[in-house]
């Protein structure tokens, strides 16, 4: 996980990087390849979620989401993304403040949460 971290730390920094020091003139073009990426793994993700309404053989691949049951533990995708919300900001904080953090990503999730049913625990009377 720790070199994960420093993976995405080092990305994120590079482009930060590539987009300060590039010419004006080629600013545009490498815009428009981020964005295509941007495109391509939203669409890939949506993919994957749909799959994983059609067949169980998407839903077995889906580690993250229905490994859980293998451990006999129940967890709702609102649950899942707050933990992961928590271990993201948990895993980077030992990295120099200075260096610039993914925002995206936790942000659209952020967005999502606000939109989502929590389900309420029940207080037994």
């Amino acid at each position: 996980m720790r070199e994960e971290g420093r993976h995405i730390l080092f990305f994120v920094n590079w482009v930060a990087w590539k987009r300060r020091n590039m010419p004006l003139w080629r600013r545009p073009w490498f815009e428009l390849k981020a964005m295509a990426v941007w495109l391509f793994l939203i669409a890939e993700r949506i993919g994957i979620a749909g799959d994983m309404e059609k067949s169980d053989k998407a839903q077995d691949s889906n580690f993250t989401l229905n490994g859980s049951k293998e451990l006999g533990v129940e967890i709702s995708f609102p649950e899942l993304a707050r933990i992961c919300l928590e271990e993201n900001d948990r895993r980077l904080a030992p990295y120099d403040a200075r260096l610039i953090r993914p925002v995206f990503v936790p942000n659209m999730i952020r967005l999502a949460l606000r939109f989502m049913k929590t389900p309420r625990a029940t207080v037994a009377a």
